[in-house]
């Protein structure tokens, strides 16, 4: 009997043991590992470093090589000063004391090379022909921008203008001195090629939208999104086909007054121009009687409420290509004569009005002193509207006019 009750003894510490044992291991080891495998790990954030960053002033380098024939190294750092001394310095904040960024220039000037040399003596229809022959030619810093001094037995560009700016990041200067002409250089890269205004504009926008003035909001806020193509739709609505029919040449004027601007544009995106006439469509909202003018207007409260109902209308075209529509509206003669108002009460010139990131709506009142059947909406007219309208929704209003340079 005692035999058996040491045995007994024995399975029973040794069963104790075995239960610490695993015990030990599951709190010394598996506990452990289980909270680490299962833990979320959280960084520590350098939160001070963070709230510097609203301090730190902004800057960005911009590459500058002049290419002068036979230059000699004491002219090239004459050439070199004069440009840095023409080119603003940028200031780091605005009158509101707002940060803006700040544009360093690295200016340097060498002797045109025997390749650049070798195309300067070939023969070019124009100017752009010798700008994409360079391109292919000429390695160039990225980044960086080159400003050639043609030679003076080059004499196909013409007398004025004589600084032309090409689609490669390259300056092409036909007359005169390079001196004399350096003010305007640093002018075109200030307000062409940089743009320090709309750099700091986007800048702002990106940063702090409490900084941005009403003029400056609106400017981004009316600028469609980049992407690589858009779709341009002109659309003409005749809400009373049975009555009259309107018609117009949207073809030749896309070609005379749209097609200039977006072959300047052609390196920045594709763009695709269509047009349409849209009958039995009305704007969805009606205008108000004004008896003292004998007309109707509409207020800029109710021309937000125009777009859906004719949005619903417009073209189902496919495509991945943000769409920009340009519509001409003829109202009918129960509403004739149709004008648009501005917050002051008073009729817009233009009779139009832009959508931010949308497009616009030009309303043309038919005269109806004739008794006419067939009306053609002069595009003369409407064009420039359009394309005024087009700029604002590609962020264009900032571009500098061609009295600085001609674009290539």
């Amino acid at each position: 009997p005692y035999v058996g009750m040491a045995d007994d003894t024995r399975q029973k510490t040794s069963l104790a043991l075995s239960a610490l044992v695993v015990t030990a291991v599951f709190v010394g080891v598996g506990l452990p590992m289980w909270w680490m495998t299962t833990s979320v790990y959280r960084a520590d954030l350098p939160l001070e470093a963070i709230n510097e960053l609203s301090t730190v002033k902004p800057n960005y380098k911009i590459n500058v090589t002049l290419v002068v024939p036979g230059i000699s190294l004491g002219s090239s750092a004459t050439i070199i000063r004069a440009l840095l001394d023409v080119l603003t310095i940028n200031k780091t904040s605005d009158e509101a004391g707002n940060l803006r960024p700040s544009a360093g220039y690295s200016v340097s000037a060498r002797p045109a090379r025997q390749t650049e040399l070798r195309v300067f003596q070939m023969s070019f229809g124009s100017i752009s022909e010798l700008d994409e022959v360079m391109w292919h030619e000429v390695e160039t810093q990225p980044g960086g921008y080159l400003v050639y001094q043609l030679p003076k037995d080059v004499s196909l560009y013409g007398s004025k203008p004589s600084i032309y700016v090409g689609q490669h990041r390259c300056i092409y200067i036909t007359h005169g001195l390079l001196e004399a002409v350096l003010p305007r250089v640093a002018e075109i890269f200030e307000q062409v090629v940089v743009n320090t205004d709309m750099v700091s504009a986007a800048y702002i926008a990106t940063t702090d939208s409490q900084q941005i003035n009403k003029r400056l909001k609106a400017e981004v806020m009316t600028a469609v999104r980049s992407k690589p193509g858009y779709r341009i739709s002109f659309s003409l609505l005749n809400p009373e086909p049975n009555r009259f029919q309107v018609g117009w040449n949207i073809r030749t004027a896309t070609r005379e007054y749209l097609h200039p601007l977006l072959d300047r544009l052609a390196v920045m995106g594709k763009f695709t121009v269509e047009s349409q006439i849209l009958r039995y469509v009305n704007l969805g909202v009606t205008p108000k009687l004004d008896n003292k003018e004998k007309g109707y207007y509409l207020t800029q409260a109710e021309l937000p409420h125009t777009i859906n109902p004719v949005e619903s209308r417009l073209g189902t075209y496919v495509s991945s290509d943000p769409s920009i529509d340009f519509l001409v509206y003829v109202p009918p003669l129960s509403q004739f004569p149709l004008y648009i108002v501005d917050e002051g009460g008073e009729r817009v010139a233009s009779n139009a009005f832009l959508s931010p990131r949308w497009g616009g709506i030009l309303v043309y009142n038919l005269n109806k002193s004739e008794d006419v059947q067939v009306v053609d909406v002069p595009m003369e007219e409407i064009m420039p509207v359009f394309v005024s309208e087009l700029r604002l929704l590609l962020g264009m209003s900032n571009l500098v006019c061609d009295r600085l340079c001609v674009y290539v």
